[in-house]
């Protein structure tokens, strides 16, 4: 025994020997403590006792001592009361029978937590009870037999086909009279023999028997004795349904009521609908609203002197929210003035224009990013009924500033205003113990509110919001009435009845060890009336707010959720490695066919700027331009140009554009031709800000900011950058748009030293949406399916070239566009003054001699580098037996000698990439492409260059001949739109991309395919595998339209017959360095792609092949010994594979690298 008192006394003392825990030095006390010497604020990290602030002193000094009193008491009256114990049992002292430590329960905050109180659980009755909505949903009502209950229209709408729209289809009912079966002429028949066969009791009968009577049937009567009998089984027989006449008549019913559903009429009805809306472009809907008849006179208006207490608000202005809390930081409402702020807390003020965010010194690193959390919830969601815009203000317990001055301004204070010490808040811990047993929650049951078994004096669950139910929540300084979307109306009135009574009632928290009206150390007031700076509100289901979802501990998080979702079904799909990517199929890309150009405005389809047929509705959308306007944009302001000046861009500057335009809807007549019946749409504004490609950054900014400023009347934005203008947008100058190099009234970017000569190139499909856009003047540039211009400024000339193979629309268009150049003023053409300008047409193989005098002057006054003219000096020599003899002295592939083959074809491109698990194919399209008219030139260089990674891979159908493109590997640094050799401002114009097309130089890869990662290049050689078998698959698809096998042509190192389907092009030296550097492609030429494919899909290489460098295409560099036959192998390594295998890590890799195979 002596044994077991030691260990009983040790488990009691053993907490006297444990060394103090270091975790006060993090808590917030802690810094209170040791911010003492630099303030005036008292020290909580003492002992209790010592400085320390009681937490509820009523509940100290009252509550605990009584209930201490009466636990001594009950001690004393178990002693006395208890068995005496045996003599082993009085050496060691039992628990049970030690005095109460009285002092451990009042010093200990533990000790307090086990007598937490709560609520006492009371039911609200109504005071008004009568002026409650009844609440017939749970008390079933009994109808007096024969009566039929009323029936019930659940319609959405009276409009509803399916319902009773007249009044004689409504049900009927109609009083059937019964005739009676046995009536008085029935009785008066059968009357004599009823009377005969019967002896009425009290009369004598003349019949009389003796003994000698029962004698004479002896003779016939069996003798008397026990028989057996059989036992046979009784069948019930039920009872017929009988007559329902006669069993009426039975009853005494002489008549009943017949009721008339009239279910055929309605159905009659409805067929009647179905074969109207058949004929009709309404819907079935639609035209049963326009046949109902609606009596509006019935309608009862509700008066509008009366208040509406099923809108009360879930939020007040302003409102103070104090977020304190230890382990689960809490937002609860505070009075909204100064006193209420302490420096132990983070407190968020909210007002309609403005969130404000109190960052208190003392507070800890929960509770400020709770308070942030739910700061910005409120700006961004627009909760609590804020309206504002402006991201939260933020502010700094010890930092002066505006910010601050209107925190406390806002809150009745001043300037000099400041938070109380951190103490005035109580301790975190225990005030959001204390808060969480305050709560209470009620069921409506009747005329009464009944307490909630799962949620009173607890924290509530998202489990008790359920759709069909009604609840109120009493948090103190916030009373709220919850109703389900699926909840009975009675019940909800009744419920906001109930909630508006508990709230004008006086609360009463005796029964909690704090106030949560006020949870405050320093208040004692325990009832009281409800504070006008409290919340009544009405909430429903889903439609919470961030103050009501608070209260629940276990609220999901939405955002939170669907982050969670997403990571999950990314974890849970299982992508395809990367060999295993599938060829995209050539019957699919060459019947997928591109819709037209259309732009979208305020929900209202424009096409191309003209009109725009919608097929589903069935009608034609006219658009008219009524006006528009354009300003000059540059980071000095804004300039308004003038009628004259407005078709004249810049590709340096950047403008805005305004539209005024009109959209018009009418249908189609039954030939087809346009409706005469139209409806007039009102007048509409949208602005466009144009950027040139040679823009500054600064200019782009300032574009977008100045479309803000000049937008009067709110009307939508559109960017467009240059390159990708839409047919609307060049439909506003009627084919007289015009591109220049440079800047509007300045040299930058060349325009001085150009000398006089100009070039430019004729862009668009339709004369309405002609443009010119303006090229450094070169032969290169002549290509024989399209026109161009060159300008003599001197002369006051304009040759209008036009190539051998150019189609009538595009001559024509041609001819449009030189007009209106001609047309222009001296100030944005650059005319001489003095002189009139004239057109002179050129046709490719007779040009004038000032023509090519004229191109000579300009190549010489724009020289190209030295190394662009040696690498189209190559292209063009390695052309030379393909081209003719024209193309030497054009510098271009000329079709003058081509007399066999058509060339009204448009040209197709695809890009072609592996994306995660699959490889496709997307079909890149001009901006002005028209569907129905051949397109000859409606692609340039820099959509096959300005791909956003390198190396790239396009799919390219010219007529039947298949090319298959593939980039390069982009040195570090390396500018992969410019390049090196293209920062002359001559040619800035011509290849620089636009902003949204720059390619990501984070492909830091030096000299191709031997300086790049191992991975990066072999998924790139899987995903050249799968674009070299599309190619195949879509020359297989063409048939006999296509024209030889599919080629492959390297960027850079392109032939000059592909070279030529591009309107403008310029060669990329830097680019051919970086393939020919690579060691695999070094010249100018076509590579089969059958022949490329196969030398993919090998499975084995010699050991000279593997050990060169570079190393084979498609070989993985990180496992170059799989490629070796199994002799090879053997012979290599001195082992067989499954011995191979089986070393270990680094005994491999030793073997590889003195098999030079690493």
């Amino acid at each position: 025994m002596d044994r077991k008192c030691k260990l009983e006394s040790s488990s009691q003392t053993w907490k006297a020997r444990v060394t103090e825990s270091d975790a006060s030095k993090f808590t917030v006390a802690h810094k209170i403590a040791m911010s003492a010497s630099a303030s005036s604020v008292p020290s909580m990290a003492s002992s209790p006792g010592k400085g320390m602030v009681p937490l509820f002193p009523g509940f100290i000094s009252s509550s605990l001592k009584s209930k201490l009193s009466s636990m001594a008491a009950s001690s004393a009256t178990d002693a006395q009361t208890s068995p005496p114990s045996s003599d082993n049992s009085s050496a060691c002292p039992s628990p049970s029978t030690s005095p109460p430590a009285t002092r451990n329960i009042i010093d200990s905050p533990s000790s307090e937590r086990k007598v937490r109180k709560t609520p006492q659980p009371k039911v609200f009755k109504s005071k008004t009870g009568s002026n409650l909505p009844q609440m017939g949903g749970n008390i079933p009502m009994i109808m007096p037999q024969g009566i039929r209950p009323p029936r019930i229209d659940f319609r959405r709408a009276i409009s509803t086909p399916s319902g009773q729209e007249e009044d004689n289809t409504q049900e009927t009912s109609e009083t059937v009279e019964l005739f009676e079966v046995a009536d008085e002429e029935f009785h008066k028949f059968f009357a004599s023999a009823t009377t005969s066969s019967v002896v009425c009791p009290g009369q004598e009968s003349d019949l009389s028997l003796d003994l000698a009577d029962l004698d004479a049937i002896t003779s016939n009567v069996q003798t008397l004795g026990v028989q057996r009998r059989r036992v046979q089984k009784h069948t019930r027989h039920r009872a017929s349904a009988g007559n329902p006449v006669r069993a009426a008549a039975c009853k005494g019913l002489m008549q009943y009521t017949q009721l008339r559903l009239h279910a055929g009429e309605r159905e009659l009805r409805n067929n009647k609908v179905q074969e109207l809306s058949k004929n009709s472009t309404l819907a079935v809907e639609a035209l049963a609203g326009l046949a109902s008849k609606e009596n509006f006179s019935a309608v009862q208006l509700r008066p509008m002197t009366v208040q509406d207490t099923r809108e009360l608000p879930p939020y007040v202005h302003p409102m103070l929210l104090r977020v304190k809390g230890r382990r689960r930081a809490e937002a609860r409402l505070m009075p909204p003035r100064p006193e209420s702020v302490n420096s132990g807390d983070d407190f968020i003020l909210v007002t309609p224009s403005q969130v404000y965010h109190y960052k208190s010194e003392f507070a800890n690193v929960i509770e400020r990013a709770k308070a942030s959390e739910i700061a910005a919830f409120i700006v961004q969601q627009k909760d609590l009924g804020v309206t504002a815009t402006s991201p939260v203000l933020e502010i700094t317990e010890n930092v002066k500033g505006i910010r601050r001055t209107r925190f406390w301004e806002t809150l009745g204070g001043g300037s000099e205003s400041t938070s109380a010490g951190p103490d005035e808040g109580g301790d975190d811990e225990e005030v959001e113990a204390c808060l969480a047993r305050s709560n209470k929650v009620y069921k409506v049951e009747g005329c009464t509110l009944v307490p909630h078994d799962l949620a009173w004096g607890k924290p509530p669950t998202v489990d008790l919001l359920q759709s069909d139910q009604v609840l109120v929540f009493d948090f103190g300084s916030e009373v709220y009435s919850w109703s389900g979307k699926r909840a009975a109306v009675e019940e909800r009135r009744a419920a906001l009845e109930l909630a508006k009574e508990l709230w004008e009632e006086a609360y009463d928290y005796s029964d909690c060890d704090i106030n949560p009206v006020l949870p405050l150390p320093h208040n004692t007031t325990m009832k009281g009336p409800r504070p006008p700076w409290g919340i009544l509100g009405k909430i429903t289901e889903n439609l919470e707010t961030v103050l009501f979802k608070e209260r629940f501990i276990d609220w999901p998080d939405t955002a939170q959720q669907t982050r969670i979702k997403e990571v999950k079904e990314e974890l849970r799909r299982r992508p395809e490695p990367v060999c295993l990517l599938q060829p995209c199929s050539g019957d699919d890309l060459q019947s997928n066919v591109p819709a037209e150009p259309d732009l979208l405005l305020e929900m209202s389809h424009l096409g191309r700027g003209t009109e725009y047929y919608d097929a589903q509705e069935r009608r034609l959308l006219v658009v008219t331009t009524k006006d528009y306007r354009v300003w000059h944009i540059s980071e000095a302001g804004k300039t308004s140009l003038p009628t004259s000046s407005r078709c004249h861009f810049h590709a340096a500057d950047t403008y805005v554009v305004r539209w005024y335009y009109q959209v018009n809807a009418t249908g189609r007549t039954l030939k087809g031709a346009p409706s005469k019946h139209a409806v007039t749409g009102r007048s509409r504004v949208a602005y466009f800000f144009w950027q040139g490609r040679q823009s500054s950054l600064s200019d782009k900014g300032a574009s977008a900011l100045m479309t803000v400023e000049l937008d009067e009347e709110r009307g939508p934005h559109v960017r467009v950058p240059m390159g990708a203008e839409p047919p609307a947008f060049l439909n506003l100058f009627s084919g007289a748009l015009v591109i220049h190099s440079g800047s509007r009234g300045g040299t930058k970017d060349g325009q001085e030293g150009m000398g006089t000569w100009r070039m430019f190139l004729v862009r668009g499909e339709k004369e309405n949406e002609a443009h010119l856009l303006e090229v450094a003047v070169d032969r290169t540039l002549l290509r024989s399916r399209g026109c161009l211009l060159l300008v003599d400024l001197e002369k006051c000339v304009v040759y209008l070239w036009s190539g051998c193979k150019a189609l009538r629309h595009t001559r024509q268009i041609a001819s449009t566009t030189a007009k209106h150049l001609a047309e222009s003023t001296a100030a944005d053409a650059g005319w001489d003054p003095s002189s009139i300008p004239t057109v002179k047409e050129q046709y490719e193989g007779a040009e004038c001699r000032e023509f090519w005098e004229g191109m000579k002057l300009g190549e010489a006054a724009n020289p190209q580098p030295a190394a662009v003219l040696s690498l189209y000096s190559e292209v063009l020599n390695h052309s030379l037996e393909k081209v003719g003899s024209h193309s030497k002295h054009f510098k271009h592939m000329s079709l003058l000698g081509d007399t066999t083959n058509s060339y009204e074809w448009t040209m197709r491109i695809w890009r072609l990439q592996a994306k995660h698990d699959h490889f496709e194919a997307n079909e890149i399209t001009s901006t002005y492409r028209l569907p129905d008219v051949t397109n000859p030139l409606p692609f340039n260089q820099d959509d096959l260059y300005a791909a956003h990674i390198q190396p790239a891979l396009f799919l390219v159908d010219a007529g039947g001949r298949v090319w298959l493109w593939q980039g390069w590997w982009p040195a570090e640094g390396q500018d992969v739109v410019n390049g090196d050799s293209h920062n002359t401002d001559n040619n800035k114009n011509v290849t620089n991309a636009d902003d949204e097309s720059e390619l990501d130089t984070r492909n830091n890869n030096t000299n191709g395919f031997s300086n790049t990662t191992g991975s990066a290049a072999l998924r790139f050689n899987f995903a050249r595998k799968a674009a070299l078998q599309t190619a195949l698959n879509y020359a297989q698809s063409l048939g006999d339209a296509c024209k030889g096998p599919p080629s492959l042509i390297l960027g850079g190192l392109e032939p000059l017959a592909f070279i030529n389907l591009f309107a403008l092009w310029h060669c990329r030296p830097d680019v051919a360095a970086a393939q020919r550097k690579s060691g695999r492609y070094t010249e100018v030429r076509e590579y089969p792609v059958e022949e490329v494919l196969a030398s993919l899909s090998r499975s084995h290489y010699s050991v000279q092949e593997l050990s060169a460098l570079p190393a084979p295409e498609g070989v993985d560099p990180s496992r170059l010994e799989d490629y070796l036959t199994d002799d090879d192998f053997v012979k290599v390594m001195g082992k067989t594979r499954e011995e191979f295998a089986g070393l270990p890590q680094w005994k491999q890799l030793d073997l590889k690298k003195k098999a030079k195979l690493f």
